[in-house]
């Protein structure tokens, strides 16, 4: 269902470690600081947006376990993910993330359209879509 990758260092140095990958040209980037046990998203995508389709975001500190439900097949998966990992979540997953530890995400490839939040579509339980 959605893909959680571990960012290895392209390069290390006595000033610290650099990790690189692309996204799409949209615009913004969102930092979001999240603390120590809230759950956030708990929500998904249509598809309407390009940026969106997958969503993606940069895990750079912390860890989360991440809840989802394909909306189709009603498949349910849990991972874990920490410090340095990108993950993908396609359109149609619902998704919600628990914060095991403070965190720091970038939320990658976000446009203008986003914040309309026209291809969010938001449930208030655990599941119950």
């Amino acid at each position: 269902m959605i893909k959680i990758k571990k960012m290895e260092p392209y390069r290390d140095t006595e000033k610290g470690s650099d990790r690189a990958f692309s996204t799409r040209d949209t615009g913004y980037i969102v930092v979001l600081h999240r603390n120590k046990g809230f759950v956030s998203g708990k929500h998904y995508h249509k598809g309407k947006s390009t940026s969106k389709s997958p969503e993606i975001l940069y895990l750079v500190k912390g860890r989360i376990r991440i809840i989802t439900k394909d909306i189709e097949t009603g498949e349910t998966e849990e991972h874990e993910a920490s410090d340095n990992s990108l993950i993908e979540i396609p359109s149609g997953i619902y998704h919600e993330v628990h914060h095991l530890t403070d965190t720091i995400i970038l939320e990658l490839c976000t446009s203008e359209e986003d914040f309309k939040a026209q291809d969010t579509l938001n449930s208030q339980s655990n599941l119950e879509i």
